[in-house]
């Protein structure tokens, strides 16, 4: 295992603490979010060797690929540099940049101007410089006022909301949707030596959604069953009946069953959201919502999970949740976050 940064290979003898920590959610369903992955370790950079300022850093000769990531923070002296980097979702935070006021922007039948969710991402992958968006639902039409003055990440967020899913950069560096219930990655952990795998609640498979529209405080409910465990409760302000069935579609029939399992020997990059199969005798899928891997001169051992979740009803992380998180992720990238008796503050202001 080595690390390549500012053109340089430093292999494992000058590393410490290789960790990459990805989470669908921080606690919750996996819907309505993005993640953004980290990548933290410790070099011996006895050399003084000065890299740039979101520079790029890749992952070499380990099991299975890996995205490049990008220098956000460095601590300590030069024997003993901690670094934190960050995958393209960083580039999220930045202001989604289109011309309203050009003459060609779409207009809906009420005269307001819109933009396609499909041309969103084409310019959202080309603002945050991956090779492409893909998934997500049918293509919809997102007003100027939910994506002015907005960040990237909160246009996503706003699809993930109405698709019912979340964001992540995948292996190969492109930005990926994941649905709810269609996840495709596929780790078979069967072979591979791990500590005991702890299995916690099982909920009810999702048969029925329920959207509601926050611009309307109108409810379309589609699907069957009456336990509150067989709910997935969204809300969009564009949800309308097409979107909660096209949800549906996607999640109809999807168990989320609580776990986690330490010290996987992995022979590749576990994605988030990974199916997981642990025994031949257990015929279940188990979803690794959370994902932290540790990258050592032996191998890559992975520690997976799915959290628990005590709501009555399947449910996201709502918009000011996820406005919260994104606050957090920006004040760990520029370490001006302060925690103490009077709560969580952040010494920046947002342009207006």
């Amino acid at each position: 295992m080595a690390i390549v940064a500012g053109g340089i290979k430093f292999p494992a003898s000058r590393l410490a603490n290789v960790k990459i920590t990805k989470a669908l959610s921080g606690s919750g369903l996996p819907v309505g979010g993005v993640c953004t992955s980290e990548l933290s370790f410790t070099l011996n950079n006895s050399d003084g060797v000065v890299f740039d300022d979101n520079g790029e850093v890749t992952i070499a000769d380990a099991p299975g690929t890996y995205p490049p990531y990008y220098i956000s923070s460095r601590s300590g002296g030069k024997n003993a540099e901690k670094y934190v980097c960050y995958d393209a979702m960083m580039y999220a935070e930045n202001k989604f940049e289109y011309d309203w006021k050009s003459e060609t922007v779409s207009r809906d039948d009420r005269n307001r101007k819109y933009i396609s969710s499909s041309m969103f991402l084409g310019l959202a992958a080309e603002q945050m410089g991956v090779s492409g968006i893909g998934g997500g639902g049918d293509d919809i039409h997102i007003l100027r006022k939910y994506l002015k003055g907005k960040t990237i990440k909160e246009g996503l967020s706003f699809l993930a909301n109405a698709w019912g899913g979340c964001w992540y950069v995948n292996s190969s560096g492109s930005v990926q949707f994941a649905a709810l219930g269609q996840y495709n990655a596929l780790f078979d952990a069967k072979s591979k030596i791990h500590a005991p795998m702890s299995a916690g609640h099982v909920r009810s498979e999702i048969s029925r959604v329920i959207m509601t529209n926050t611009a309307k405080n109108k409810d379309f409910d589609t699907g069957g069953g009456t336990a509150a465990e067989s709910a997935l409760r969204l809300s969009s302000p564009i949800a309308d009946a097409a979107l909660a069935a096209a949800v549906l579609s996607r999640a109809d029939g999807f168990v989320y069953r609580a776990f986690s399992c330490a010290d996987v020997l992995a022979d590749l990059n576990v994605e988030v959201g990974s199916r997981v199969i642990f025994d031949e005798s257990d015929e279940n899928e188990y979803f690794a919502f959370s994902v932290v891997l540790s990258l050592t001169a032996s191998g890559v051992y992975a520690s997976l999970s799915a959290p628990e979740v005590t709501e009555a009803e399947y449910s996201f992380r709502g918009a000011m949740q996820s406005a919260m998180d994104s606050r957090i992720t920006i004040g760990k990238q520029y370490e001006n976050m302060v925690y103490d008796d009077g709560g969580l503050s952040f010494d920046f202001s947002e342009e207006d």
